[in-house]
């Protein structure tokens, strides 16, 4: 990107910041913004994004020495469809000057693409959103989602069952996820990206982003993770965990009051 095209970068956001969705990374506002250069919508298959990442605080292009390691990588990015069924979780790698990720997506739709990093000079966590087509898949998933109360999943022959506290908009709640085996055998939890698992939450407009880690409460194979939801309503949540050396992903769905 040239001084000139940044320089316009900065002035548009100055125009439609206040039209834009609220970006949340563990619950801040986010500083950091998704400049894609791609013109036309790219076909659904495997595809690769190209893009910068802006900082308007300190008005400079983010590249990879600017960016701390966080969670066992500098970047992480994460793609969902409207109807909060598709769902993949990559890292970008910095090439040519450029951010680059590639990622498998069957489905059409008008994709919500989301990234998460830490400022290397502050520490600071920041999320990002762009909205993404992609044409000539699958048909789309239908509209509005359909989420429901889904509190018990499987993927892969690993189960995780989901008991919660009454979910509050605001307030920081405590969920326990419980893992076992249809088959009676026991689950074997090993770290991912550093953590045992990761959960990421989205509300049914997709535009907030929540990421959050368990903990071991010392019972084999349960795990208490807490979460603060920043608006009511239905929440879609994906729990990514290694089971025997398989990474699984098993989609759920709270309802989080607004009091």
């Amino acid at each position: 990107m040239t001084r000139q095209s940044l320089a316009v970068a900065f002035g548009l956001f100055a125009l439609v910041s206040v039209y834009a969705p609220s970006a949340q990374a563990h619950g801040e506002e986010s500083r950091v913004a998704i400049e894609r250069e791609e013109s036309a919508d790219p076909q659904a298959g495997t595809v690769t994004f190209e893009f910068q990442l802006i900082d308007f605080k300190t008005k400079t292009v983010l590249g990879e020495p600017d960016l701390a390691v966080s969670h066992t990588k500098k970047l992480h990015a994460f793609f969902f469809d409207p109807a909060l069924k598709e769902f993949r979780h990559e890292h970008p790698a910095y090439v040519n000057s450029k951010w680059r990720v590639t990622t498998n997506l069957s489905v059409s739709g008008n994709y919500w693409f989301w990234v998460q990093g830490k400022i290397a000079t502050d520490g600071e966590e920041f999320s990002a959103s762009n909205r993404v087509k992609l044409i000539g898949g699958t048909p789309a998933n239908p509209l509005p989602p359909n989420l429901g109360d889904v509190r018990l999943g499987t993927d892969q022959g690993s189960t995780v069952t989901l008991s919660q506290d009454s979910l509050v908009a605001k307030q920081e709640s405590t969920l326990m996820l419980n893992f076992s085996h249809a088959d009676g055998s026991k689950p074997n939890l090993t770290p991912y990206l550093g953590e045992l698992a990761h959960i990421v939450g989205v509300p049914e407009d997709g535009d907030s982003l929540l990421h959050t880690h368990p903990m071991d409460t010392g019972t084999p194979n349960e795990l208490m993770v807490h979460a603060t939801f920043p608006e009511a309503g239905q929440y879609r949540l994906w729990i990514q965990f290694i089971d025997g050396g398989t990474l699984n992903i098993v989609p759920m769905a709270v309802t989080v009051n607004s009091k």
